[in-house]
């Protein structure tokens, strides 16, 4: 059996990847199984020159899922290209998997007594990748942009710790007023020196500046009015240690190495190009070829395959997968005693061993390996309190029957919506089997690709949706804020709840990191084991594979891999 997956699954990557060379030093006929070095796609507008000689060139293969949302930092977040964020754009400072913080595009910064104004000191030396300097202006464009509607960001609510920042959002029914923008808790005191000013502390401030809409982008091309200026290598112009050469959609984006980045020398790729193959049994065909010198995202078949070797890298990722309701679309789940009813009746271990490897149930919102706030634990975020609810069938059925609906009869027949793609299609299947044994409900099951997905979501097209969210920093809040009034997924699922908003803004203030983690807790339990708004399901482990020969590969606060910096041996 395996050997036949094996066989599939080379089939399926044939057309996809075909045309692309293996991993290492470029020679001028290329890489071995290779007839002709990759083209040079750099050189136009905001491009720079200078590179090795193509003789010289180091290339790396990644695999990406799918080109989904957009590059610009103050757009869609829940679908850009998270990979690029790491290669193509600096932030003020950033964090690895340990929890220590670097300085990037600022060289220092300060803050006040009760940490309510924040001071960022540019680099002088910090350029874009056409040669013209970084400036205070440029982060500020993307805060503006961000504000703005029609950006398309899930993270807009985490800018409401700026002062300012919630009052540029219209209320229901009226416009926007783009003065309101003048008023935002930002401003540049030179071009150097980047001013936020607060609403009131708030202690995880520098982990919340490496999410993307505190990403500059250069302040007079990235606007709101060129929509498509992010697509463009000529216009979306970098400041990390790589800039856009080429871009294709659906097809591949190629990064090559920016002279301009403040630490070029420590820079040792000349290419990563970044390939689309949605499929998980093509990515790992693609990498037993060496058309691919990193598959990420992999089914458990790979980890069964590559068990013990160097290849094989794994790490838990903080993320949740859980059953959201559009309270509007799907009006029986008004009824808390419905919603309670769902989260007890599923099994969540039968969901996870139907799935195999990797996956673990959760019953928090907040991703389980999330590190610990308090200083003093020592813990992940699910060690340092009990199970937040358990799961309990006759007590389910009984809630349902008192709903109305005795063994579901009469519960009206809903569609779940889920991405066609990993494991979404599996767990759709399970819980569907699932909520008709063993609570006579009937929903029908709807895959659709990423991007209408995506779509549907931002758009509250759907009644039940297999949904996920990942940190993008280790930071418990941004998982809590998406559920706030006017959050991203709130906004979506039209829920606005008070008591929820009130506990969520105390942990944003409370500067005693142990009463800080346990508000948080308390947001947690309100949302997923009180008012059950949502069903979480399970998290998991990703798999993925990786050249052996590819040194220096540094992790990211999530626990990814990043290859900046990354070398290739031999």
């Amino acid at each position: 059996m395996k050997k036949l997956k094996r066989i599939i699954a080379l089939l399926l990557c044939a057309a996809t990847v075909l045309a692309f060379a293996a991993c290492g030093k470029t020679t001028e006929n290329g890489p071995a199984g290779s007839t002709t070095a990759p083209a040079d796609s750099g050189g136009a507008g905001g491009t720079p020159s200078g590179e090795a000689p193509a003789a010289e060139k180091k290339i790396i293969r990644i695999r990406d899922t799918g080109m989904l949302g957009s590059l610009d930092p103050a757009g869609d977040a829940s679908g850009m290209y998270t990979s690029f964020a790491m290669y193509g754009l600096c932030y003020l400072v950033n964090f690895n998997d340990l929890g220590e913080m670097t300085y990037e595009a600022a060289e220092s910064y300060e803050t006040n007594a009760d940490q309510t104004v924040w001071t960022f000191h540019l680099r002088p030396e910090g350029k874009w990748s056409d040669g013209s300097p970084v400036i205070a202006d440029d982060f500020i464009n993307t805060l503006r942009n961000t504000l703005t509607p029609g950006s398309g960001s899930a993270h807009m609510t985490e800018l409401f710790v700026i002062k300012g920042a919630r009052e540029t959002q219209p209320a229901e029914g009226q416009e926007f007023d783009p003065s309101t923008l003048d008023n935002l808790g930002v401003k540049a005191i030179d071009d150097f020196t980047l001013e936020f000013t607060l609403n009131a502390p708030c202690p995880y401030f520098l982990k919340l500046t490496t999410v993307f809409t505190f990403a500059p982008s250069k302040s007079g091309v990235a606007t709101r009015e060129n929509k498509t200026w992010y697509t463009n290598p000529d216009t979306y112009l970098c400041n990390g240690p790589y800039y856009l050469a080429e871009f294709v959609q659906d097809e591949r984006y190629v990064l090559k190495k920016n002279q301009y980045f403040y630490d070029a020398d420590k820079v040792k790729i000349d290419t990563i190009e970044f390939i689309v193959i949605p499929d998980s049994m093509a990515a790992a065909a693609a990498y037993e070829t060496g058309e691919l010198d990193y598959a990420s995202s992999l089914l458990d078949t790979s980890f069964q395959q590559y068990a013990g070797m160097p290849d094989l890298v794994g790490w838990t990722v903080p993320t949740t997968v859980f059953l959201q309701y559009n309270f509007e679309k799907a009006p029986a789940f008004n009824d808390i005693r419905v919603r309670e009813a769902v989260s007890l009746a599923i099994n969540r271990q039968d969901v996870c061993t139907s799935l195999g490897d990797g996956f673990t149930p959760n019953y928090n919102f907040v991703a389980p390996s999330m590190s610990s706030n308090d200083d003093t634990s020592g813990k992940v975020w699910v060690d340092e309190r009990p199970q937040l609810f358990s799961e309990d069938l006759e007590k389910a059925k009984q809630l349902l029957a008192d709903a109305g609906y005795p063994n579901g009869e009469g519960f009206p027949v809903y569609t779940y919506v889920y991405r066609n793609s990993t494991s979404s299609p599996d767990v759709a299947v399970a819980l569907q089997a699932q909520l008709k044994a063993n609570l006579g409900i009937n929903i029908e099951l709807q895959g659709v690709e990423i991007g209408v997905f995506y779509a549907m979501r931002r758009d509250a097209d759907y009644e039940l949706l297999g949904n996920s969210w990942t940190a993008v920093t280790m930071e418990p809040i941004t998982f809590l804020e998406v559920f706030m009034t006017g959050g991203g997924f709130a906004s979506n699922a039209h829920i606005s709840d008070a008591t929820y908003d009130e506990l969520v803004k105390k942990s944003n203030i409370e500067l005693v990191p142990a009463t800080r983690n346990a508000q948080m807790h308390d947001a947690d339990k309100y949302l997923v084991a009180e008012q059950f708004y949502i069903a979480p399901i399970l998290t998991q482990e990703i798999f993925s594979l990786r050249n052996p020969k590819i040194t220096g590969v540094e992790k990211t606060a999530n626990g990814s891999s990043c290859f900046r910096f990354a070398d290739i041996e031999g």
